[in-house]
């Protein structure tokens, strides 16, 4: 097994999850590449965070499940970039008092500060709900905290 924690996550592509997700989840090529684009941008949070990140956009949330299922080739993006593989930690899961639940304004500040303005993928109204009119409050269905593992 090789690891290249410092390699660039930026040049990762991913064909086999944009030939799965266009016309199911994306109605389109750019569609699928900006979800894509924002998920490699939080995975790179992720990287570089000591405190748990949450998972504020849905769009990109079902690039993360459609990553998962292809476990071989997400093992193999988690211990390239990672060194690691990276759990995806469901919010029932944040009820546990060992971990702090992540809020939208410490995700926001960490992109702005990497990345400049917020793409319009990510929850909107202060966290409060996803980006889709009619959703609901809890916007931490999902997180990473590293270093965690389940095993």
């Amino acid at each position: 097994m090789s690891t290249h924690a410092n390699a660039d996550i930026f040049n990762y592509e991913a064909p086999f999850l944009k030939a799965r997700m266009v016309g199911t989840h994306f109605d389109s090529e750019n569609e699928f590449d900006e979800a894509f684009s924002e998920f490699i941008k939080f995975m790179s949070i992720v990287k570089s965070s000591s405190a748990p990140v949450g998972m504020f956009s849905k769009e990109v949330d079902s690039v993360w499940h459609e990553f998962i299922i292809h476990t071989k080739q997400y093992f193999e993006f988690c211990q390239d970039y990672f060194g690691r593989y990276i759990h995806h930690i469901p919010t029932e899961n944040t009820k546990d008092n060992r971990y702090k639940t992540p809020t939208f304004e410490s995700f926001k500040t960490q992109y702005e500060k990497r990345f400049g303005q917020l793409s319009p993928l990510w929850a909107t109204n202060n966290g409060e709900c996803w980006s889709t009119p009619g959703c609901s409050n809890d916007v931490s269905e999902c997180w990473t905290t590293p270093g965690c593992s389940t095993d």
